[in-house]
């Protein structure tokens, strides 16, 4: 989660806000990755194909490596389920 640990804690802008916009990104994915990143047991069950393939994208994109990879795997499964 470097990503968010540089942006809170560099210096940067975002730092000294008490709320980010982050663009381009819809509400319901940003929240299953906030959920994964914070939860205990991270799962990947309530969401959808179309939903994982942009949040697998979201994961590399604010470089949460077991993000994507969970997100691949699931893919993985769902291809070898076709």
């Amino acid at each position: 989660y470097i990503y968010f640990m540089q942006m809170f804690t560099n210096g940067m802008q975002e730092s000294k806000l008490s709320m980010i916009n982050i663009k381009d990104v819809q509400h319901d994915v940003l929240l299953s990755m906030l959920k994964f990143m914070y939860a205990t047991r991270p799962e990947l069950n309530d969401i959808d194909d179309a939903n994982l393939l942009l949040l697998t994208v979201l994961a590399d994109r604010f470089d949460v490596p077991l993000l994507q990879s969970a997100c691949n795997s699931k893919l993985m499964e769902e291809i070898s389920e076709v």
